[in-house]
C-alpha cells in the first residue's frame, strides 16, 4: 500500500547551506591531524575443553567466548585495531560538558572535544585522531626494562618555548627514579641530556645514565613528565552523516554531503 504525501500548494522561498563555505573553513582553519580508522579484530579466544563426565562429547570441545585473545599480535587483546593512517585537516572544538538527558544528574564529559571533518573523511567508533602540531603534558611511571632504549606510552615530542632568557627547546619536564626496592630519594632526580637523552623516535635512551650510574637499574621504577601529541578516540558520533539538497540558481535541487562531526575523548584518560 502506498502513502503519497501531500505537497503544499505554495512553497515559500528556501535558504540553503553553502557546502563550499564549510569546506573552506576546514581547509583554512583546520588543524593537521593523523586519522586512523578502527577495525574489529577477527581473533577469537577459545575456552578450554571440559569433560563433564556425563558422556556429552560436545562439552569436551573448545568453545568460543567472544573475547579477543590477549596474545593477539594484531589487537593486543583490545578486540580492535587501527589501520589506514592518513593526514587530514579537522576542525577541533574546545572541550565541553554534556549533561545527561532524562536523568536526575548531570555528568561532565571529561577531556572530550568535538571533531569536524570533511564529508570524504567519515569517522567511525574508536577511530583515532592525533594532533600533529599540538602538545599536552603527560605523566607516566613505569618499570625499567633490560633495554637501553625504551618507548614510553606516547612518543616524546619537543616544544620551543619563547622565554625571557631566549628560545628554549624542551621535551622532558621532569624525571625521577627509585631504587630496586621502589624507594625514591630526593637525590634521585634525573637530568635530561646528562642521565638520558630522547632519540629521534621519541624514546628514552639510557646510555649516558648507565655510564654515569644515574639511570634506573633494571627492575627499578622511574617517572617522567613530558610533552606528547594529543590523541583522541571517537566515543560518539552525533552527526556522523550530514546530507542536504541544495537549489541555488538551479531548476532542480542537487544532493550535497556536508562535513560531519564526532565526539572524541583524550586517549590517556582511559584504556589505550
Amino acid at each position: 500500500m502506498d502513502f503519497p504525501p501531500r505537497i503544499p500548494a505554495k512553497l515559500v522561498p528556501r535558504s540553503d547551506m553553502a557546502p563550499e563555505e564549510l569546506r573552506r573553513v576546514i581547509n583554512q582553519r583546520g588543524l593537521r591531524t593523523a586519522w586512523e580508522q578502527a577495525a574489529d579484530c577477527p581473533c577469537v579466544r577459545l575456552s578450554q575443553g571440559v569433560n563433564s563426565g556425563f558422556g556429552y562429547a560436545t562439552l569436551a570441545t573448545d568453545k568460543t567466548t567472544a573475547e579477543a585473545r590477549p596474545d593477539c599480535e594484531v589487537c593486543k587483546g583490545l578486540g580492535y585495531f587501527w589501520h589506514s593512517s592518513q593526514n587530514i585537516l579537522a576542525q577541533i572544538s574546545s572541550a565541553f560538558t554534556q549533561p545527561q538527558a532524562f536523568a536526575s544528574w548531570g555528568e561532565y564529559a571529561k577531556s572530550m572535544v568535538s571533531i569536524t571533518t570533511l564529508p570524504e573523511h567519515i569517522p567511525g567508533l574508536f577511530d583515532r585522531f592525533t594532533l600533529r602540531d599540538s602538545v599536552l603534558v603527560f605523566r607516566e611511571s613505569r618499570r625499567r626494562s633490560a633495554a637501553t632504549v625504551e618507548a614510553l606510552r606516547f612518543p616524546i615530542v619537543s616544544r620551543s618555548l619563547d622565554l625571557a632568557t631566549g628560545p628554549k627547546t624542551v621535551d622532558v619536564l621532569y624525571a625521577h627514579r627509585t631504587d630496586t626496592a621502589g624507594i625514591a630519594l630526593l637525590t634521585d632526580i634525573l637530568t635530561p641530556d646528562t642521565d638520558f637523552v630522547v632519540d629521534g623516535a621519541g624514546k628514552i635512551d639510557w646510555t649516558l645514565g648507565d655510564a654515569n650510574g644515574k639511570a634506573p637499574l633494571e627492575g627499578a621504577y622511574f617517572a617522567m613528565s613530558y610533552y606528547a601529541r594529543p590523541r583522541y578516540v571517537v566515543v560518539d558520533y552525533p552527526h556522523s552523516f550530514r546530507d542536504t539538497w541544495i537549489k541555488n540558481k538551479a531548476p532542480t535541487p542537487t544532493y550535497a554531503p556536508l562535513p560531519v562531526q564526532v565526539v572524541a575523548q583524550l586517549e590517556f584518560t582511559g584504556d589505550k
